[in-house]
């Protein structure tokens, strides 16, 4: 038999719905990124900014030869988007934006469709911008992340 929480229009069928999406995204995710990541999401305190393909990004930021990675959020708390950055030597989330400010950035990255990773000497930068508008690079400076305006 069905059970009774599982028909649709319920609350569980809504929640359930809600979540798959998140749940088979996670599958793409790196192991190292979703064990970091997997409890912030359990927790309730972010939700995969699905709306940005893909979600998310990796580069080695720190230039110590792994691979860290970049991680497009929404927070629960605060309903802004940002990015999580991830970085394999220390992978303890820093947040850029999601409620928290960020260079011109400002604390809601709702505006960001375009992404994507570049070498430079600094190490792989993140490229953000808006289509036909402004744009950033964020590079990881040894002690913090930093934003650089590359557009209006």
């Amino acid at each position: 038999p069905i059970s009774p929480h599982l028909l649709l229009g319920s609350p569980a069928a809504a929640r359930a719905q809600d979540t798959a999406p998140e749940w088979l995204a996670r599958m793409s995710l790196p192991r190292w990124v979703d064990s970091v990541l997997g409890p912030l999401l359990q927790e309730g305190r972010y939700t995969l900014g699905l709306t940005l393909h893909p979600f998310f990004q990796v580069g080695d930021f720190d230039r110590d030869q792994r691979l860290d990675a970049a991680v497009f959020v929404r927070s629960r708390e605060s309903g802004k988007h940002g990015v999580l950055m991830l970085r394999r030597a220390d992978p303890r989330p820093r947040v850029l934006g999601a409620g928290r400010a960020f260079g011109n950035g400002g604390d809601d990255f709702s505006w960001l469709d375009i992404w994507r990773v570049e070498a430079s000497r600094q190490g792989d930068q993140l490229f953000v911008e808006k289509s036909e508008s402004a744009s950033g690079a964020i590079t990881w400076d040894g002690e913090g992340y930093r934003w650089t305006q590359l557009g209006d």
